[in-house]
């Protein structure tokens, strides 16, 4: 047996658990961003490097767009000319479809819209139902 120490943490054991267990569950050993190999001080800090990672790019599910993962929101927001967030739900639709959509949360009037959104405490401005 042969006893070592991380030089990362307080860690201490033999060789062979060192190289087979510790030293790939250690937070405080330096690893390289999978994205763009950026070396990350520690894991806790790769997870939140990932969300910022300049290279973290997805599709917008919207207009195509490859979008920084942090900066989504905002693009969806003010950007993206496809997308268009629901005063109802607060989740982002395409533009073609909204109405259809606010139409499914209140299924039992097609004449909500925008200007006439019932709150739960109102009743529909078309068909004077309460929401």
């Amino acid at each position: 047996k042969i006893n070592v120490k991380c030089t990362c943490c307080n860690w201490t054991g033999d060789f062979s658990d060192f190289s087979t267990v510790h030293n790939g569950k250690c937070d405080s050993v330096p690893i390289p961003c999978s994205l763009c190999g950026t070396l990350i001080p520690t894991r806790t800090q790769a997870g939140e490097h990932r969300d910022v990672c300049p290279a973290n790019k997805k599709r917008c599910l919207y207009c195509q767009s490859k979008v920084q993962m942090s900066d989504m929101e905002a693009h969806l927001t003010n950007e993206c000319e496809d997308a268009v967030k629901c005063e109802l739900c607060g989740k982002f639709q395409l533009k073609d479809t909204i109405q259809d959509h606010k139409n499914a949360i209140f299924g039992w009037c097609e004449g909500v819209s925008a200007d006439n959104i019932p709150s739960s405490s109102q009743k529909c401005a078309i068909c004077e139902r309460t929401a």
